[in-house]
């Protein structure tokens, strides 16, 4: 299988490491919002008392 040529989207502005690329800032922003709702489900589930039956 041939090495597919890497994709340029965001240029290097100076010495330091390249930008984020929108393509990673999106999927790290949907995998924060993912844990954030998890975080939110598990404290709900342990901080709310039993049923009443």
């Amino acid at each position: 299988m041939p090495q597919r040529a890497p994709v340029l989207v965001a240029l290097p502005v100076g010495p330091d490491p390249d930008p984020i690329t929108p393509a990673r800032r999106r999927r790290l922003r949907v995998a924060a919002a993912a844990a954030a709702a998890w975080t939110v489900f598990l404290h709900l589930v342990i901080t709310s008392p039993p049923p009443h039956m």
